[in-house]
């Protein structure tokens, strides 16, 4: 399963990680903010024994030795001197730089047996073995030195509201702008946004207008989603004819009929003054 919302250039993604055997279980996220995209994981469960399951930050080809500089609370990395890496929960991530060396012929019976060198700056996480319930947060903040990783990571921002097996919710409240991605089929709470299915919704609140996006991630809901925003609204400034708006206030209530959407994001606009 996978799929999202998106808005205003601004997205909410959300990806099932269940490989064929039933093995290895996850919930991921991504968030793309203006100047960030925030990575989100939860429920990385797995039964196979002996094999360490893995998230990946980064798997970079580099050139040279360019430099990767930690902070000591391990809250930010800076990789050449433009390439930024923000970790809410400091330490807890592992980095590496190898050398490796293969051939096409290795993965291709017809490719040349040429050996073949590079080196890779490698950031992930380690879950271990047989995990069970494990969960990671960072963010890549492209276009950012050492100095501005330091300020950032001091004062993010940004908000990882939740993190758990029913939703990843995020936020940004100088944008405006609230994301959360639904894991449930029963009614579920996070960050003021509710959803009784399995969704991605994104809210925006600004220049005195509210946009929400709503999108089902399985395109298998022959059905409706209801959302409730925590937020009154005044009027309707642009609205998909799937949505029915069933309440502007106290909280906007609205009923988005998502049969045959193919997991497009449908859109409302209203104003708040």
């Amino acid at each position: 399963m996978a799929g999202g919302a998106t808005d205003e250039g601004y997205a909410a993604a959300m990806m099932q990680l269940r490989p064929t055997g039933g093995q290895l279980n996850a919930k991921k996220s991504w968030f793309l903010l203006d100047d960030a995209v925030i990575a989100v994981g939860s429920d990385i469960s797995s039964t196979v024994p002996g094999q360490h399951v893995e998230t990946v930050v980064e798997n970079r080809l580099i050139a040279g030795e360019p430099a990767f500089t930690v902070a000591e609370d391990g809250r930010w990395a800076c990789l050449g001197g433009n390439l930024g890496y923000f970790f809410p929960n400091g330490g807890g991530w592992k980095s590496a730089r190898v050398d490796r060396q293969g051939s096409w012929r290795d993965i291709n019976a017809g490719g040349s047996p040429a050996a073949i060198m590079r080196r890779y700056q490698t950031i992930w996480f380690d879950h271990g073995a047989t995990p069970d319930g494990a969960s990671y947060a960072y963010a890549l903040l492209p276009g950012k030195n050492q100095a501005v990783l330091a300020a950032y990571a001091a004062t993010p921002g940004l908000q990882i509201v939740e993190n758990s097996a029913l939703a990843h919710a995020v936020s940004k409240p100088a944008m405006g702008l609230r994301a959360v991605s639904f894991w449930t089929d029963n009614q579920k709470t996070s960050d003021g946004i509710t959803s009784d299915r399995i969704a991605s919704v994104l809210v925006i609140e600004a220049d005195g207008a509210i946009r929400i996006a709503v999108a089902d991630p399985t395109q298998s809901n022959s059905g409706a989603i209801h959302i409730e925003i925590d937020r009154a609204a005044t009027g309707v400034m642009e609205k998909d004819d799937a949505i029915s708006i069933d309440q502007m206030s106290p909280a906007v209530r609205l009923t988005v009929n998502v049969a045959n959407a193919r997991g497009r994001s449908l859109k409302l606009k209203c104003a708040t003054r």
